[in-house]
């Protein structure tokens, strides 16, 4: 099943249990609500964000990516390409793999997982769903580690034997040896230096699981080399305790990402009665970081924004006895003083009467935001920036909608600008990465020259 983000109609998968998936999902949040709660106003962040239900139906939210249980996956699409009339056909393999390009695009500029930040050539066209290119990049990451860096270490190994070897364990001996009989019995701990570790067990144990559900042959190859590598490593069930009982060498700093992806598949076995087979999966992220990372990457490569950082968060809107409130946090910062600009990205379709509208589609709520931080930024060019969607992209190029807002601030009698423009982020048909680049330097284009921008985004 493929739906999008925020669609009005619910949908229904009746071989799915309604009940048990959203308990599935519920446990999925619990183990990554300290990575994306900030992307969701779910109930203090309490219940799973990915779906909401009405009885058996269900409709996404916010969230990209899969749900793979119970033998059947729901693919959740970015809503920019969801449109009656925008020719995108979810059943058609070209529009799919359209789809799918587009995504592993953006996601080479996501910074919560890097899975495409280093794979920008990899060839895609047999790549047939979102759970499939997931399955293949993981691969990649899996395979790419053993062979690049094999990993060693020292893992302590408790073991009795008839000679001393590394230290013995004196309390063990004096209760259980020397009451029994057993004198001649040393229980020894040493530490050995080995291949056959928790480490490898856990990704050989992991490309056992994609192995059983891919159907994907670079997939399959990148598995059975792994497998092959990993030949004299134990082949056993791997559990979350295991993972958790890594001490990673900082030498291995590469496996970090491996074991992150490791976690992510294991954790979610729980429910799943067979060792070496895949039951259930979710990927999900939320379009709003992706699109913000998106920009900014794009923004980074450019000359003039280099120094971009993200993240910073040392002003507050206001104060109450004494103590500072409401907390102003802005993911990237450029610019000092008075030379500061912002630009807050916003993941909205802008309403289709924009031509019409006074507003142009924007929202009285995000001028109210864009206002009270360039108020207290004393900031006086500031952007909202919003995705052009698939339909837009091919109907408007390279009209960006830009609109041009002035506020009169009272109390200084200075001036605000706010510039609202759409930015196709598609690429289709020969409008590549260098368009984007052009589209996004074009409604920038004051900036350009400057030495000092600050940039913030917001969801």
């Amino acid at each position: 099943m493929i739906i999008y983000e925020y669609e009005k109609e619910y949908r229904e998968q009746k071989e799915i249990n309604r009940s048990k998936l959203n308990s599935y999902l519920e446990d999925v949040w619990k183990n990554n609500k300290n990575l994306f709660g900030n992307s969701t106003d779910s109930n203090e962040n309490e219940k799973q964000p990915y779906l909401k239900f009405d009885g058996e139906k269900f409709k996404a939210n916010n969230f990209i990516g899969f749900i793979f249980f119970q033998g059947h996956t729901i693919e959740i699409y970015p809503k920019i390409f969801n449109s009656k009339d925008n020719k995108i056909k979810v059943d058609d393999a070209k529009d799919s793999k359209l789809m799918l390009d587009n995504i592993f695009y953006w996601l080479r500029y996501y910074r919560k997982f890097k899975l495409a930040s280093l794979h920008s050539n990899l060839d895609l066209d047999k790549i047939e769903d979102f759970f499939e290119l997931f399955l293949y990049l993981v691969s990649i990451k899996l395979h790419d580690a053993v062979c690049s860096q094999p990993y060693n270490q020292f893992e302590e190994i408790e073991e009795a034997l008839y000679s001393p070897k590394g230290r013995i364990d004196f309390t063990k001996y004096a209760s259980q040896r020397l009451a029994r009989g057993t004198w001649h019995v040393l229980d020894c701990i040493y530490e050995p230096f080995i291949y056959d570790n928790t480490m490898n067990q856990v990704i050989k144990y992991t490309s056992r699981l994609i192995a059983s559900k891919t159907t994907h042959q670079d997939t399959k190859n990148k598995l059975n080399e792994i497998s092959f590598i990993l030949d004299e490593v134990t082949d056993r069930v791997c559990t979350i305790r295991d993972i958790e009982s890594i001490m990673l060498n900082p030498i291995f700093s590469e496996y970090e990402e491996v074991l992150l992806y490791c976690k992510m598949i294991i954790e979610q076995q729980i429910y799943s009665n067979e060792s070496f087979e895949l039951k259930q999966l979710t990927f999900l992220i939320p379009m709003e970081e992706v699109f913000e990372d998106f920009v900014a990457g794009i923004l980074k490569e450019e000359d003039g924004f280099k120094d971009l950082k993200q993240q910073k968060s040392d002003k507050y809107l206001a104060t109450s006895n004494n103590e500072n409130v409401f907390q102003l946090k802005h993911d990237i910062h450029f610019g000092i003083g008075d030379d500061q600009t912002i630009i807050d990205t916003k993941y909205k379709i802008r309403s289709k009467d924009k031509e019409f509208d006074k507003k142009a589609g924007i929202s009285q709520g995000d001028m109210y935001q864009m206002v009270s931080y360039a108020i207290r930024r004393k900031c006086i060019n500031n952007f909202l920036i919003y995705p052009q969607t698939y339909k837009e992209q091919i109907d408007n190029k390279p009209k960006f909608d830009k609109k041009e807002f002035i506020v009169e601030e009272e109390f200084s009698s200075n001036k605000i600008n706010i510039t609202a423009a759409s930015i196709p982020i598609i690429r289709k048909d020969g409008f590549d990465e260098l368009n984007i680049k052009k589209a996004l330097r074009e409604i920038l284009k004051p900036l350009i020259s400057s030495q000092n921008i600050f940039l913030t985004f917001i969801f």
